[in-house]
């Protein structure tokens, strides 16, 4: 059900692809297996009336002791994305 808006940011220092930000819509209707490379800077929130919902799957267990993850607030200078969206 519904829509999610899933962003990659990629800041990793030797890519490609480093700067590149990319935006994925997956939902009922635009079913969708988003790989996300190690060190991507990724987030999501459901868009539009209905509530969305997603599957992760890691590659390892989440390890509540020596957590391996990072957060990066949402609004951050750091990344070049705005999150406003307007669903028309």
């Amino acid at each position: 059900r519904g829509t999610a808006k899933v962003v990659c940011y990629d800041n990793r220092d030797r890519s490609p692809t480093k700067g590149k930000v990319n935006e994925f819509f997956p939902g009922e209707r635009n079913a969708m297996l988003i790989k996300i490379p190690p060190y991507v800077i990724h987030g999501f929130k459901a868009v539009g009336p209905e509530p969305v919902y997603l599957v992760n799957f890691p590659t390892e267990l989440y390890n509540y002791k020596e957590p391996d993850e990072f957060r990066i607030p949402y609004d951050s200078k750091d990344i070049p994305y705005d999150w406003d969206v307007q669903m028309k």
